[in-house]
């Protein structure tokens, strides 16, 4: 069975989606909604990312307990007889929970066996997940899987390969930036560009990188060097995320930090109906003196590489306000549809994390 397509367009990208049932699946799996998304990539600019859909759902159940584990991770019992295979779930993917206090977050496996999953807690709470909570299982986004190097050149990869891993015959790139920077303005905690053979990074050795995670709450950057002759259309296939997204928003004493950020959100969503009020701490008036936390954004309509933000915001009350002359009232506006974004938190007292819970809106 198919059911109608939702279709919108936008001068940013195309979406459609659906929901695609009946394909052979494990029993504890219920398919939902698939589609595309058409993201232009500029030639000699940076376009900066947040990859729209996700891998499919692999697993779902429910919690059947929870226990603390060696070295920053706990065991959570499936509950049921899920009849998992012994570390098919290693590493390269993660839980999201899907009910519960802990809601919208995730955690990667980093091992299994027949009936528990080992949880990397990546030094966040899990105290509250409790018995009967339900999760789903899916596979982290790789630059090799993201963008196949086989299909190079076509809708499923539209990056041009590297005609070799010196610095002059390199081309389209992938940038992704520093979340565990103690600052602004996050550099790169790796460049990465492929051949024929594979994905590299660009560093000494030019090591393989088929298999970097990226990350479903954090952009990258795809870099298109004047070398590149055209314009292209990237076609995104996936699943369209329904549960709730918990996305971490880190700060530090000594100054602001940048959270380098994305939602896995098809259709351009409006501040108002974001909900990051929840995790953003509020200015006291528009006054550039007492602003807090703010958010950037970016346009990738513009041809530009180091990008700047195109469009700052701040909140005072209910209410979202763009930092330009007058201050106008912004809750109307839009964080669009696959394209990242940086949170800028204020310097805190304890250097504490906040939570932002984005709720399904569409």
């Amino acid at each position: 069975m198919r059911f109608p397509l939702l279709n919108v367009l936008r001068p940013c990208c195309t979406v459609v989606l659906g929901l695609a049932l009946g394909a052979s699946l494990p029993a504890a799996v219920t398919s939902g909604p698939v589609g595309y998304v058409n993201i232009p990539l500029l030639r000699d600019s940076d376009t900066v990312v947040a990859v729209p859909l996700a891998p499919a759902i692999e697993f779902a159940g429910q919690v059947g307990a929870i226990a603390a584990a060696a070295n920053g991770q706990f065991d959570l019992t499936v509950a049921g007889t899920p009849g998992l295979v012994a570390d098919q779930f290693k590493n390269l993917y993660y839980i999201r929970l899907e009910t519960g206090a802990r809601r919208g977050m995730y955690f990667t496996i980093t091992g299994n066996t027949a009936g528990r999953l080992t949880l990397d807690a990546a030094g966040f709470d899990f105290s509250t997940i409790a018995a009967g909570d339900a999760f789903c299982i899916r596979k982290y986004w790789t630059l090799a899987a993201l963008f196949p190097p086989a299909a190079a050149g076509t809708a499923a990869n539209p990056l041009t390969a590297s005609a070799g891993t010196l610095g002059p015959q390199r081309r389209s790139q992938v940038i992704i930036p520093n979340n565990g920077y103690a600052g602004t303005n996050l550099p790169a905690v790796g460049v990465y560009y492929f051949t024929a053979d594979g994905w590299h990074q660009a560093v000494a050795g030019n090591p393989t990188a088929d298999h970097i995670i990226l990350h479903p709450d954090s952009y990258f950057t795809v870099r298109q060097p004047a070398a590149i002759a055209d314009d292209v259309t990237w076609g995104v296939t996936g699943s369209v995320v329904l549960e709730d997204q918990r996305i971490p928003l880190f700060t530090r004493t000594a100054g602001a930090q940048d959270n380098a950020l994305a939602l896995n959100r098809p259709v351009d969503l409006r501040l108002a109906d974001t909900g990051l009020e929840t995790g953003f701490a509020a200015s006291a008036s528009t006054l550039g003196a007492d602003r807090r936390d703010q958010l950037l954004v970016f346009d990738n309509s513009a041809r530009s590489q180091n990008k700047s933000a195109a469009a700052v915001y701040y909140r005072v009350g209910d209410n979202w306000i763009k930092a330009v002359s007058g201050n106008p009232a912004a809750n109307d506006d839009v964080l669009g549809a696959a394209t990242g974004f940086v949170v800028r938190k204020a310097a805190t007292s304890d250097a504490g994390t906040s939570e932002w819970l984005n709720s399904l809106k569409y």
